[in-house]
Formats: structure tokens, C-alpha cells, sequence
């Protein structure tokens, strides 16, 4: 009789180290975890922060199910935008002003075609239905775009939209000065 109640607390002692030694690796995991998310917030938010000084947003465009993600300084540019499930192709042409909006779509098409990653500048497009701000100036941005296949004919555009309106500026500048000195020394 004793032999058996002494095996059966031997059991139970077993179960219960068994248990607390579970409980702890989950303790260490749950740990572990934990401090992942927070590094993650972290890194999140110093690259917000980043993209906001470097006048910088990511956004990617799923063509098959039309849906427009980006990052939250995308409304450093289109400051009403609100993300809509469903968008069509030709409101990412319409980003960039008239001017722009033919070359611009050229070359998201060529990219669609090549799947490859191409570079573009222009003046961003304010007078667009989710951006009712009254910018009385050009903003001129720097886009970059590639396009992926996921699919045969499910491919995604992802890019990078700048503000390199203050390069623009100092480029205008320079050249005027350029221009000027040119006819000072033809004097």
C-alpha cells in the first residue's frame, strides 16, 4: 500500500517539476515575444519618422484586386486620401498633374510589361478628388515603381513616392544663375 502512494507522489512530484519547468519556458517565450513586439514598434516608428524627413512614402498597388496600400505619410502628399477597397489604375495616373499623367502612365505600363523597376519626376497632381487642400504651389515628386508578378496575370506595382520640390526649387536657381553668368560673360 505505501509503495503504491509513494510511486504515485513520486508521479505527481515528476508532473509537477514537469509543469513548472513548461510554465517557465512559456514565461521565457512569452518574454521573448514580448520584447520582440516591442523592438518591432520601435523600428516601426523610427521608420515613420524617417520617411516623414525624408518626404518619403512606400505605397503597392494590387492590379487584380485593386486596392491601394501605403505608408502613413502617404498623406504628406494626398493629405484627404482615405483608403478605399477598390481603386482603378488610372487614379495612380492621375497622381501627377496633366502635363505628367501621359509619360507617367508610359511608364507604368513599360514597367507592367518589362517587370521592372523604373524612376520618374513630375508635378503631383492637387486638384485630385481625394485631396482637396488648397496648395496654391507645384510639389514635384520622385517615384519610384517596380512591378511583381504573383500570378500570371496577378502582378502588384509597389514604389516610393518623394517630395523633391526644394531640389527643384535650388535646380531652377542654379540654372538661372548659370544663365546669367553666360550673358555676363558674353558682355
Amino acid at each position: 500500500f505505501w509503495l503504491r502512494i509513494l510511486n504515485k507522489t513520486k508521479i505527481f512530484i515528476l508532473l509537477f517539476i514537469i509543469g513548472v519547468i513548461l510554465a517557465i519556458k512559456n514565461l521565457r517565450s512569452m518574454t521573448h515575444i514580448n520584447n520582440q513586439q516591442n523592438a518591432l514598434r520601435l523600428s516601426q516608428k523610427l521608420l515613420t519618422e524617417s520617411e516623414k524627413i525624408a518626404k518619403l512614402c512606400s505605397w503597392e498597388y494590387d492590379c487584380k484586386n485593386k486596392t491601394l496600400i501605403f505608408s502613413e505619410s502617404f498623406t504628406m502628399f494626398f493629405p484627404n486620401f482615405q483608403s478605399y477597397n477598390h481603386i482603378e489604375f488610372q487614379e495612380i495616373v492621375n497622381w501627377l498633374s496633366i502635363d505628367y499623367q501621359a509619360e507617367w502612365e508610359k511608364t507604368l505600363n513599360l514597367c507592367l510589361s518589362e517587370k521592372s523597376q523604373l524612376h520618374f519626376e513630375g508635378i503631383l497632381n492637387t486638384s485630385q478628388k481625394f485631396n482637396e487642400t488648397d496648395l496654391n504651389y507645384e510639389k514635384y515628386v520622385s517615384i519610384i515603381v517596380k512591378c511583381e508578378t504573383l500570378e500570371n496575370s496577378h502582378y502588384t506595382l509597389k514604389g516610393t513616392l518623394q517630395d523633391i520640390t526644394q531640389r527643384k526649387e535650388l535646380e531652377k536657381i542654379i540654372e538661372n544663375e548659370r544663365v546669367k553668368i553666360i550673358q555676363t560673360s558674353k558682355l
